[in-house]
């Protein structure tokens, strides 16, 4: 994330996935999910620029280094379902 640009953005609104790099070890990864706000510009055939703003389903992973192994606490039942 230190090095997020506007084209790595694009790529993942493109794509909808993401790749990151990171050391062996252990992690606790914390999964957040709700609805954000997005904007985004849109250029019309007159070439008048108008903003959109939407709200959309978001994920955020919240990965932390530890230096032991974390406790399991995963609930792989759960269903992540956002309503809008």
């Amino acid at each position: 994330m230190r090095e997020f640009t506007s084209e790595k953005g694009a790529t993942l609104k493109k794509y909808k996935h993401a790749n990151i790099e990171i050391e062996n070890g252990w992690y606790s990864v914390t999964i957040l999910g709700g609805i954000t706000r997005q904007v985004s510009e849109n250029k019309a055939v007159n070439e008048e620029v108008g903003k959109l703003e939407t709200m959309e389903p978001t994920f955020e992973f919240i990965i932390r280094k530890t230096i032991e192994k974390p406790e399991y606490t995963a609930n792989f039942s759960y269903q992540f379902k956002i309503e809008t």
